[in-house]
Formats: structure tokens, sequence, C-alpha cells
């Protein structure tokens, strides 16, 4: 479906562009000039709240495991224990590579020209590792805990179409300098697919075997929605030629996308669960004979559940300082 509306509305820019230019000929005052411009840029943002993804994994495991063999450290039930796996915790976004194609064209007034362009990025993480527990009993005797992930998947795509105005600073030969502001709808979807498998093992006297039969589980959940798109910054063009200049862009973007909801499945054992609804943040407290933790995760059920004591809505946002460049043709 998206790959079907990014063909859709680049052929809209470049019908705009051909059928723009006849209708201008009325006027023989005022004779605009256009551009066809290609931006490719790099964008800094931790994606709003689609963070809390690997937040919440990260949260849950410590509590489970790393918090629940210290406490059984401390109190010398076991000798110790070890952690082998991923140091940097569960997968997260923290940069993002937009591009855009737009079509730009002279207004009335000579400092001023606008644009209209359509802008998407697409990131996809999928990884397949394992985190592994282990806790000495005595110099003999250790127990084995694993959750072994085969994928962990996350992908995000964001679209946009922005329009743009661009105010002149200066009107060189070689350098012009520029400030812009953009206004535009946008849209995007999110994808999260995990399937992880508890495994336990020990090992006594060298030898090792499976402690319990291991356990299947796995969560999908799908999620679109709309928002809104403004930036604002400054750019430099360096003209090659009457009719080609290479240009760099830096500002602040401020993208949102509200309402976010879809379609979502777990599986635990040989219990299914499927559901619909809008993507929440929501607040649950776990307690155990080890401790107590609170933690917000995403979940997209259209109930909250009896543990949840507090929820908000979901943003996925892709704003954040954007750095981009590009080529631009004139006609």
């Amino acid at each position: 479906m998206y790959k079907a509306t990014k063909i859709i509305l680049l052929g809209f820019l470049l019908a705009a562009a051909a059928g723009v230019i006849p209708l201008t000929a009325q006027s023989t005052d005022w004779r605009p000039k256009f551009r066809i411009e290609f931006v490719g840029g790099w964008l800094s943002t931790s994606l709003g709240d689609i963070g809390l993804i690997g937040d919440a994994d990260d949260a849950y495991q410590k509590f489970m495991y790393d918090d629940r063999y210290s406490a059984k450290f401390a109190s010398k039930d076991i000798l110790y224990w070890s952690f082998r796996g991923r140091e940097d915790g569960f997968p997260r976004f923290k940069n993002a590579f937009p591009w855009e194609a737009r079509v730009r064209f002279q207004s009335p007034w000579d400092l001023v020209t606008f644009s209209v362009g359509f802008r998407t990025f697409s990131l996809n993480q999928e990884e397949t590792f394992s985190n592994e527990f282990e806790r000495t009993v005595t110099e003999t005797e250790s127990h084995i805990d694993r959750l072994a992930y085969r994928p962990y998947h996350l992908s995000i795509d964001s679209y946009a179409i922005p329009l743009t105005v661009f105010y002149n600073l200066t009107d060189g030969e070689a350098v012009d300098a520029s400030l812009f502001l953009s206004l535009g709808p946008s849209w995007g979807s999110a994808l999260l697919e995990k399937s992880w498998t508890e495994e336990f093992d020990k090992i006594v006297d060298g030898e090792r075997s499976v402690e319990a039969p291991p356990v299947s589980h796995s969560l999908r959940m799908e999620g679109k929605g709309l928002g809104v798109l403004v930036e604002g910054g400054t750019r430099l063009d360096f003209n090659l030629g009457s009719l080609l200049s290479l240009f760099i862009e830096a500002g602040f973007t401020y993208q949102s996308v509200f309402s976010f909801k879809g379609k979502g499945r777990e599986v635990n054992g040989s219990v299914e669960e499927n559901w619909e609804g809008p993507w929440m943040i929501r607040a649950i407290d776990l307690e155990a004979s080890w401790g107590k933790a609170s933690i917000d995760f995403i979940d997209n059920r259209p109930t909250k559940g009896s543990a949840v004591w507090a929820e908000k809505a979901f943003t996925f946002s892709s704003s954040g300082g954007a750095v981009q460049g590009g080529i631009s043709i004139r006609f």
C-alpha cells in the first residue's frame, strides 16, 4: 500500500511541474521559474514514545532476572550469578535518514519561493539473540535461564507532504542564503514482532541437561495513524550555473502522528489472544519477594487490565535536529 502511495505522490509532483507551467503563460508580467529538487539527510531523533518498547523490555528483564538473582546472592542462597547476552539492552532506533522530492516555484515576490514535496523514511531492525542468566548454587551445581529471541523485529515507516515557504536573504551569483518554514500532513506506521523461548538447563558435575520444558511466546503489534509536520531552518545554495545548484539545509523538525491504532496478537504456550485498538502507554507495578518495580509499556489492547494503574495516549514522533542536502534543477 505504501509503495503505491510513493509512486502516486511522485507522479503528482512531476505532473504539477508539467501542468502548472502552461497556466503561468497567461501572465506577461510574472513568469515563474520552476525547480525540481531531490533531498536526502540525517535526523537526530529517538522517535518519541517508540523508544519505550526497548525500555520496557529492559526493565522487565532486569526485575525478573537481575534483581531476583542479586537478592538471592545477597541472602547467600546462591554462590554467585552471571549474565551473557546483549550488553547494550534491547534494540532501539536513534537516527533516521529521510529523503524528499519536491517541486519549487517562484512567487510574485522576488524574495519568496514556494515548494510542495513528498518526504519519507523507513527504519527496520531485526535481530536474533539470546540472554542467559547462570546462577551457581554449589561448586558442582548451577542453573541457566535463557531467553532466546528468534527474532526481535521492529520497523517503522514515516511519510509527509511538506508545503514550504523560502525567504531569500541574499541573491548572489555563487552562493544564496535563505530561511524556510514547512507545514504539512504526515502519516506513519509501525510493526513490533518478537518471538522468544524460555529455556531452562542445569549443570551438575560438569554435565548439562534440560531442567524443564521450554516455553514459547510471541507478540505482534501493528499501528498506523495521521499527524502533522512543522519544520524551520536555514539554507545555503551553491550555484553551479544557471540551471543547477547544490544546497544544504539545517534546522529543526517536528513531526508527530496521532491516533495510532492497529491489530495485536499474543501467544503464550498454547494460549492465543487477538485484539485491535489504539496504542497506549500504560503503567504497571510489579511486586515479588525480592522487590518492586514500576514499568511503562506500550500496549494496544482495547481494555487496559486490572494491573494497570495509569495510561496515556501514544505519540509516534520523529522530531529533532535535521541536516540535509541535495540537488536543485531549474526549468
